[in-house]
Order: structure tokens, then sequence, then C-alpha cells
């Protein structure tokens, strides 16, 4: 689990970018470090930071961001492994519905509350399409089955 760097400066030269076409994807500027920003889940005791990637080198040390899913407005997909190294989603199955999830980005903090627990398939891309409404969607394995992933759906408050 990785905490952001004090030097949390935005990265000037990339501003954000807003798509306003039929998927409304936002792209937040990243911070000095290559972070685009934290997440931070009470319930479960964790802060990390995140990167917008989702390749196992990334995931081995911060949250990763799905590609093509927006990273301020829709749904924000995240990835994160539940053990071993970077396993900032641990226990992430445990939470309550209303248990609250805050995004920080270069654009702000938006306050999140879970409302959705669910094993889907590990095929199951659809989670990760647009929502006209601000969600975040966390994504991490199923022990021993591969085929299945834990989906959190938490809406913003």
């Amino acid at each position: 689990m990785n905490h952001r760097p004090i030097d949390n400066t935005p990265v000037v030269s990339q501003q954000p970018q807003h798509n306003q076409g039929a998927n409304r994807v936002t792209t937040v500027a990243l911070f000095n470090d290559g972070t685009m920003g934290t997440l931070r889940i009470p319930a479960l005791n964790r802060v990390a930071s995140i990167r917008p990637e989702i390749d196992m080198r990334t995931l081995d040390n911060y949250i990763g961001h799905f590609p093509n899913t927006s990273q301020w407005d829709g749904n924000v997909a995240l990835a994160s492994h539940n053990r071993g190294p970077g396993s900032f989603f641990a226990g992430i199955w445990t939470l309550n519905h209303g248990d609250r999830i805050y995004l920080e980005t270069t654009m702000g903090t938006r306050i999140y509350e879970v409302v959705s627990i669910q094993m889907i398939s590990a095929t199951d891309t659809e989670v990760l399409n647009h929502t006209h409404n601000n969600t975040l969607t966390l994504i991490t394995c199923v022990y021993y089955q591969q085929n299945m992933r834990w989906r959190i759906l938490a809406t913003q408050v």
C-alpha cells in the first residue's frame, strides 16, 4: 500500500479534458509523481495512490485506473490486488452498504457510498460502461475463483 508522496503538485502541462460526447469521459491532471489521485476507504482503514494504468507493475504498488473509463465524471473504475503486493482491496467484499469512499484528484474530492457488493464474471466488461451519475466501480479478484471478480459499486453522495 503506497501513500502519495508529499510532492503532490499538479503537473501544469496536463489540463483536465472534458469530452461532452456520449461517454462524457473526463481526464484529470496528474500529480508530479504520476498519480491521478488518492482513494481512501475508512471502513478498511486504507489510503492508496491511484495510477492511470492497470498492468501488474502498477497493481503491485498502486490502485490502477481502467483505461477508457472516466477519471472524474461518470463511472470511475479502479482495480487493485486483494492479497500479496499492493493488496489495497484486501477485504473489500466486507464493506457494508452505506460505507463511504473518498476519491481525491486535482479536480477536488468526491464522497461515494457503497450501494452494491457482488461477484461478477471476469469477462463482464459492462461494469466499466459510462454512467450518467457519478459512480465508483472497484474491481478485484475472488480467492480461488479465477473466472470471478468482486465488484463494489458506490455512488456519489
